[in-house]
């Protein structure tokens, strides 16, 4: 990013090239990249993560989609962050528990 979309996005500006101006700063963004901002809720985007994982997991096994359906690399990893009290909450719990299950390429970070 540069200085000037740095700026942008304190600011919460439409021309915000990661979310236009409806995310927290330093929730940044690419769309070119592939890259999605990360949400600011307390665990539900775990949640998320694990959906986006198998979505990328699921979209490799079904080869129809791929016709369908552009933006997706052989090489997607699904990254979420939390702070440790988030990981006392349900939806820790069960997104851990659900991302085990199928063999989706995710990492989960947890920060004190």
């Amino acid at each position: 990013m540069t200085p000037y979309e740095q700026l942008l996005a304190a600011v919460g500006a439409e021309e915000d090239p990661n979310s236009h101006g409806r995310q927290m700063p330093s929730h940044w963004g690419n769309k070119k990249l592939n890259i999605v901002s990360q949400s600011s809720p307390t665990g539900t985007q775990l949640l998320q993560s694990v959906g986006c994982a198998e979505a990328s997991y699921r979209f490799n096994l079904i080869p129809e989609l791929k016709k369908r359906v552009k933006g997706f690399h052989d090489d997607e990893v699904t990254y979420v962050s939390l702070g440790d009290g988030t990981s006392s909450e349900g939806e820790f719990l069960g997104s851990t528990q659900y991302s085990v299950q199928p063999q989706t390429a995710g990492t989960l970070l947890v920060g004190r």
